[in-house]
């Protein structure tokens, strides 16, 4: 497996916290993660970080996870980035929305740690088909 790089942008500690626990203990060292509270942090840091995948919750301070979606899919280096939104906001139409601005997945907090992983191995089957 190749390493691979995971942007978790949410603005809660916690939440942020047990997605990368359940990485690390999944992928140990083939996952490097980034941590960002809001949407505004994670897009002055993109370039820095160059992450494969983006962990986006929706509903954050100072810029939303569809606004960062926007954003982040503006830039041709990121067209290709998976973003997965997991968020308590399930209305269909802002996953349809997000979905035509880019958005790869979606996953309703509180998640379901086996549907997580499972979502996960498939990205990372992906990126490593690249």
């Amino acid at each position: 497996m190749n390493s691979f790089r995971v942007a978790i942008v949410d603005d809660s500690a916690t939440m942020r916290m047990i997605i990368k626990k359940t990485l690390v203990t999944q992928y140990s060292d083939d996952v490097e993660v980034f941590e960002l509270e809001n949407g505004k942090k994670f897009i002055e840091q993109v370039d820095k970080i160059k992450p494969d995948i983006v962990l986006l919750d929706w509903n954050m301070p100072e810029m939303d996870g569809f606004e960062t979606l926007k954003i982040l899919k503006e830039e041709e280096e990121y067209q290709e980035t998976i973003v997965i939104m997991i968020t308590s906001d399930s209305r269909k139409e802002k996953v349809k929305l997000a979905t035509k601005e880019g958005l790869s997945g979606y996953i309703i907090k509180p998640f379901d740690r086996k549907r997580f992983l499972d979502m996960m191995e498939k990205v990372v089957e992906h990126l490593n088909s690249k």
